[in-house]
């Protein structure tokens, strides 16, 4: 049982984003901008990892909920799908020792906070999402 554990909470994250290219690669334009949110997570999990050398926030959920959340906003149901499958590697990696729930709900903070600045930022990229035109 714990190897399965350990295999969710280190791998389900790339699965994610796998999913995430099959679903929607080149459907449209705006397709990498949920990938902007993960990197922008990634970087700014890792800095902060590195420089008060522990684990707050999570890396890995920080980086896989920002790719599924801002999904979410472009891609609805897959989205929803995504969010599932990153909110479960975040419990494993809990389960598995990788990190404490502190880590994760913080990372799950940065990734809401960033997914939306992104999605914020570039809510007009392609008016046929919004429905709106472009200001």
């Amino acid at each position: 049982m714990d190897q399965i554990i350990f295999l969710i909470a280190e791998y389900l994250g790339w699965l994610v984003a796998l999913i995430y290219l099959i679903c929607v690669w080149g459907k449209k334009k705006t397709f990498y901008i949920p990938f902007l949110s993960a990197a922008i997570c990634g970087v700014i999990a890792e800095v902060a990892e590195r420089t008060f050398h522990g684990t707050f926030p999570s890396g890995h959920a920080s980086t896989f909920l920002a790719l599924a959340i801002g999904a979410s906003y472009f891609y609805p149901r897959v989205g929803g799908w995504l969010i599932a499958l990153a909110t479960i590697m975040s419990v494993a990696r809990v389960l598995a020792g990788f990190h404490v729930w502190i880590d994760i709900v913080g990372g799950l903070a940065l990734a809401l906070v960033v997914s939306g600045f992104v999605h914020f930022l570039f809510r007009y990229q392609d008016s046929t999402l919004t429905g709106r035109e472009q200001v």
